[in-house]
């Protein structure tokens, strides 16, 4: 009977033991249906609703569109973080993340259509803008672009990082009511609409490779946000736990971690390609140019800096004064060729500077006949001549 007792004390142990692991693991998990359904209805607008939704995402897209690429050409960090807050480009993207969660292709297909015509649409919008502003600008870019520009066209591994974390918050925000204040930071932290700015600004400047850098950051957030965001939603609840462990087979288990993997590591394998194999825009050239004659030769005194690209490689064209050190034209366009990568034409233009001295003195005032005493003399005369009719 002992052994029975023990036995049986045993077995109820254990069993509490269990039920208080799955308790636990379950608590983390936990979510009602109607938290559920409201997860579900801003993710998803369907039927009657999804024409207005349509509407206001095109707006909301164009409106953060023209702010970004304002903000972008006037190189302001204020004004490109306000397009941020307003693009609306989040909420689909997310949609298709939960969609794969709940395993509903036709839900994840509806948001990824949505997002793409809204990434086409701002890519257009941008470069057309940009060509009118452009146009309309008194002093057209010569040269370097803006640092908000060049900073969104060499994605890096923390820029995946920063889209993997604020995916997960977004992700979290729309699951938790009390965290949906920080819907506004992870629109920031993750900027979606920037990037295409970049690209439509780039696109019609001709500036392919730089174009094809922000393609790539904006398509590293989305992955980075999809995957993040999936991994969220399975943790919060957002299907249930019986669920997930009966009603998922193990082949689309596995399915989901091979999309998983190919949505981080596409951008990253593009990404280091690109940044291998892309030859520089003319105005990172000019950069590149500018630091390498500041290194060879300081004392030479350069007028301009011109970069052309065409087929065999980057034409050069710099402008010296003779007034400065001369520059060694093979010394530098060997360490262009090894900087740029390409073929290199350097022509190098010498104006003569010729220094001219002038000078010439002022004539000294007379105290008594100043201002006052000339408008006294100009007035006497009249009088006089007043005088004499």
């Amino acid at each position: 009977m002992a052994e029975e007792e023990t036995g049986s004390s045993n077995t109820e142990s254990s069993n509490t033991e269990i039920n208080i692991k799955v308790d636990m693991g379950n608590s983390a998990m936990q979510m009602s249906g109607d938290e559920r359904a409201r997860v579900v209805s801003c993710l998803f607008h369907e039927g009657t609703r999804e024409r207005p939704f349509v509407r206001r995402f095109m707006a909301l897209m164009a409106l953060s569109t023209l702010i970004a690429v304002l903000g972008l050409l006037a190189d302001s960090t204020a004004v490109v973080i306000g397009a941020m807050v307003v693009a609306p480009l989040m909420a689909p993207v997310l949609g298709v993340s939960a969609a794969l969660v709940m395993d509903s292709p036709r839900r994840a297909l509806r948001s990824g259509l949505i997002s793409l015509a809204g990434t086409l649409f701002a890519i257009a919008l941008a470069a057309f803008s940009a060509k009118i502003l452009l146009t309309l600008r008194s002093a057209p870019i010569d040269g370097e672009l803006p640092n908000e520009i060049m900073a969104r066209t060499a994605p890096n591994m923390f820029d995946l990082g920063v889209a993997l974390v604020a995916g997960a918050a977004g992700a979290y925000a729309q699951m938790r009511r009390q965290a949906a204040d920080a819907l506004i930071g992870v629109a920031v932290a993750v900027a979606l609409v920037p990037p295409l700015g970049v690209v439509g600004i780039t696109l019609q400047m001709g500036e392919w490779n730089l174009a094809m850098g922000g393609a790539l950051l904006f398509l590293a957030n989305v992955a980075g946000i999809i995957a993040a965001g999936a991994v969220t939603f399975i943790w919060c609840g957002l299907v249930p736990p019986e669920q997930l462990a009966a009603g998922i087979p193990l082949g689309r288990v596995a399915r989901g971690a091979m999309a998983f993997g190919i949505l981080v590591a596409t951008p990253l394998v593009l990404n280091s390609a690109w940044d291998q194999n892309r030859t520089m825009g003319n105005a990172e050239a000019t950069e590149t140019v500018t630091a390498i004659l500041d290194e060879v030769s300081p004392e030479t005194d350069v007028i301009s800096i011109e970069v052309e690209s065409e087929e065999q490689g980057k034409v050069i064209h710099i402008t010296e004064s003779d007034s400065g050190a001369h520059l060694d034209a093979e010394q530098v366009a060997a360490q262009l060729v090894v900087a740029l990568d390409e073929g290199v034409e350097l022509k190098v233009m010498t104006l003569h500077a010729e220094t001219t001295d002038a000078a010439v003195e002022a004539e000294p005032e007379d105290d008594d006949d100043g201002v006052v005493g000339s408008v006294a003399k100009a007035a006497g005369a009249g009088i006089g001549l007043g005088g004499d009719d």
